[in-house]
């Protein structure tokens, strides 16, 4: 009697995670769980380094690595530097950057319109601003960073998923 009552309480409070009040499934906003992410990282790594060129056909330094916080030293303040990044599959993506960074992604010569750009403040002395971006697997884009501040930005890029996939875990 005692197995079955722990069993029915395991089963009915899994069940209740997955309902809200409604009787729908409970989804995750992407964009948080991404911030979320940025921020987990930003405190603990890993750390790459980068090191962005002047010429968009030198940039060989990728900053593809997931779950990875990349540390991009640009040729100088103001002035465009280059890396590459290749996405893992097809989707949204979020690009964090720590601080005033103007990111232009391109596919070949062809520039690919962002769908938007925004300060975030869940952690401001790790992140301070995102652009998403939609990208296809099997690409090879050009990032161009700039700013005006520094010669050093650190970039979180990563995946916007609807829910959590289960092949990513923290232990906060």
């Amino acid at each position: 009697m005692t197995r079955f009552f722990i069993l029915s309480t395991v089963v009915l409070g899994l069940s209740a995670c997955g309902n809200n009040d409604n009787g729908d499934e409970h989804h995750h906003d992407p964009m948080e769980d991404a911030i979320a992410d940025a921020c987990f990282h930003g405190e603990g790594g890993p750390f790459a380094d980068a090191l962005a060129t002047l010429d968009p056909e030198d940039a060989t330094s990728s900053v593809s690595a997931p779950h990875v916080i990349h540390r991009v030293t640009l040729p100088a303040e103001g002035g465009p530097g280059y890396v590459v990044y290749s996405p893992a599959a097809s989707g949204d993506f979020a690009f964090f950057f720590d601080g005033p960074v103007q990111l232009r992604l391109f596919d070949g010569p062809t520039e690919i319109v962002s769908e938007g750009q925004e300060a975030v403040d869940a952690c401001p002395t790790i992140i301070s601003q995102v652009s998403t971006f939609e990208l296809e697997v099997g690409t090879e884009y050009t990032l161009e960073l700039r700013s005006d501040s520094a010669t050093e930005c650190r970039l979180f890029a990563i995946q916007l998923a609807e829910g959590h996939d289960g092949d990513h875990h923290h232990d906060h």
